[in-house]
């Protein structure tokens, strides 16, 4: 699971997961999941920021969908 508190696509964690896939295709147990904010620009409202950045639930989800996957 990579995570970054940025937008989750084209990002820094999106290179880090690509290049996780390229070097340890068929030896990792599971798909790389990737966790960042919403593909938007980030919200200056402190309320709407901490709805943008992943929280714990969201986190907690991918990991458990990736310890428990069954490819």
């Amino acid at each position: 699971v990579v995570l970054h508190e940025a937008v989750k696509q084209y990002g820094t964690g999106a290179e880090i997961a690509s290049r996780l896939n390229e070097k340890l295709f068929g030896k990792l147990k599971a798909p790389v999941k990737r966790i960042g904010g919403a593909f938007s620009a980030v919200p200056m409202a402190n309320a709407l920021e901490q709805a943008w950045i992943p929280n714990k639930d969201a986190i907690a989800d991918a990991v458990r969908s990736a310890v428990n996957w069954k490819g």
